[in-house]
Parts: structure tokens; C-alpha cells; sequence
């Protein structure tokens, strides 16, 4: 993964990868009340022959609020 990822954004994505497999991560929430959840395996996947989308819940709602920008609610 090159760069940092955009501390905004809900999600992170690695297309570079010349594969057919997708892996998608569903972040989990971090306990410090202030704290913006991180993206979880991003660092240990980055030799994973694959595309891969990371996503994290910044509302640290379940994913029940949507994702900001991009969607409003789970469905």
C-alpha cells in the first residue's frame, strides 16, 4: 500500500495488485472514546497478492450509520 491513509475517509483501498481476488476488511472499534478507528491489517496484508478494500466504521456505530460519504445507513 503506498501512502498514508486519509484519516477522513472510512474506507482504503490497494487496486495495484494484478489479481482477480478481492480481500475486504471490516475494521473493528477502538475503545478510546476520542479516537478515530484505525484500519485493521492494513500494514500485514501489503504483501497479499490481492486487491484490497479496508473499511472502518467512524461513527463506531456497527456500520448501522452507513459510511460517511458514501452511504447513510446498512442497507
Amino acid at each position: 500500500m503506498s501512502g498514508t491513509p486519509d484519516n477522513d475517509s472510512p474506507i482504503q483501498r490497494d487496486y495495484s495488485a494484478d489479481a482477480k481476488v478481492l480481500f475486504i476488511v471490516f475494521s473493528g472499534l477502538r475503545r478510546s472514546p476520542g479516537e478515530k478507528p484505525g484500519f485493521s491489517f492494513i500494514h500485514i496484508t501489503g504483501e497479499l497478492p490481492a486487491k484490497k478494500l479496508f473499511v472502518r466504521d467512524l461513527t463506531k456505530a456497527w456500520y448501522l450509520r452507513g459510511l460517511p460519504g458514501i452511504t447513510r445507513g446498512v442497507e
